[in-house]
């Protein structure tokens, strides 16, 4: 686990810089200083608790109103429910939700935590020697433990299997370098101890590391191929994060060709895609605002589903596709200790084969 200064960036002009001071990690004007590293709880079990110290930006504040800035996935009414329930507790006593916070104050809160056998989750381990480790991430998994998803991430499989091996116990522990979205398959870096993240981390956030992903995207793309050169700016709104194109954003620069293309219905095309930058959403954002973007992305896309009537098949209403149609193909990087460049490939899923078999048959027999 890190601890981490974040520090404003400071900037007398509106433009952004010419080297962002950003980490990938958090991708926003800041840039953080890791002050000391701490050993990683074990993310083999799940976290049941947590606590907060009331500082004194949250003196004087309403308790259902604290958890709700610091529990952000849930809703007032069920924050104050389970207050009631007396899943919270202020310095070991139970209270109110209109209860009001002191600086010092101790809140402790009950985690419910889904029953998943970690165990169970479909991670292939594409490479992995004793510095690096690349897995293929299966759609829906998300990458670590962050706000609803307290457990049955990626992460916690990973670790649990590390320990199972005893590999934690001999001082190797998992350690991401990048992310990807819960929707979005395909190669993920993760380094197994401190020495070799620090190395694999400045190759990201250097943009040394080559990535290429597969995606099929709305639309005829007329060019062959063609980059994308459009800067990107965070914009959070009450739901989700979303990335927009901002001339005082972060230089954003994505390359693409075009692999197939499936004149059917409104049109479908298949493209290699490959990230010059590492900025969040990437992808999704820069080829929604040439507009074609990624199929069934709920974020960016037109649509969130694609049914057999959508192409002209029958049952008209069964689903083909009801995710974001992205993977992440191909990785290649310096290797932390053995500096050789290393080239990872992550195969194409099941559903995504599917999918691309549908719209070829699709198109052959409308060409009939």
């Amino acid at each position: 686990m890190l601890r981490r200064l974040i520090i404003k960036q400071r900037s007398h002009s509106n433009a952004p810089l010419e080297k962002p001071l950003s980490i990938r990690y958090f991708n926003r004007e800041e840039f953080a200083v890791n002050l000391w590293e701490e050993d990683m709880r074990d993310m083999s079990e799940p976290e049941r608790e947590r606590r907060f110290k009331v500082d004194l930006l949250y003196d004087g504040r309403r308790l259902d109103k604290f958890l709700c800035h610091k529990m952000r996935w849930r809703t007032r009414t069920e924050t104050q429910r389970r207050i009631r329930e007396g899943f919270v507790l202020v310095n070991d006593m139970p209270v109110k939700p209109n209860h009001i916070l002191r600086n010092g104050d101790i809140v402790y809160v009950k985690i419910e935590v889904p029953e998943i056998d970690l165990d169970e989750l479909p991670i292939e381990f594409l490479f992995e020697d004793e510095d690096v480790l690349v897995v293929d991430k299966p759609a829906g998994v998300m990458v670590h433990p962050t706000g609803k998803h307290i457990f049955g991430t990626l992460l916690n499989a990973i670790y649990k299997r590390m320990k199972d091996r005893g590999e934690i116990e001999a001082g190797f522990e998992p350690l991401l370098c990048h992310r990807l979205d819960q929707n979005t398959t395909g190669a993920l870096v993760i380094a197994k101890n401190k020495n070799s993240r620090r190395f694999l981390q400045e190759e990201f956030e250097n943009d040394r590391v080559k990535k290429f992903y597969l995606t099929i995207v709305e639309g005829i793309v007329e060019a062959d191929s063609g980059e994308i050169n459009y800067p990107l700016l965070e914009k959070r709104g009450e739901k989700c994060l979303k990335m927009v194109v901002d001339k005082y954003g972060y230089p954003s620069l994505t390359l693409f060709k075009v692999k197939d293309r499936f004149p059917i219905a409104s049109g479908f095309s298949f493209l290699e895609c490959e990230l010059k930058t590492g900025r969040t959403h990437q992808i999704r954002a820069h080829l929604s605002h040439i507009g074609h973007p990624v199929l069934c992305d709920a974020v960016y896309g037109l649509r969130t589903t694609l049914t057999k009537g959508d192409l002209g098949i029958e049952p008209k209403d069964e689903c083909i596709f009801s995710r974001q149609a992205l993977h992440s193909w191909k990785v290649g990087f310096r290797h932390p200790s053995k500096q050789e460049f290393i080239e990872i490939e992550a195969p194409l899923p099941a559903d995504f084969l599917n999918l691309l078999s549908l719209l070829e048959s699709s198109t052959q027999s409308n060409a009939v």
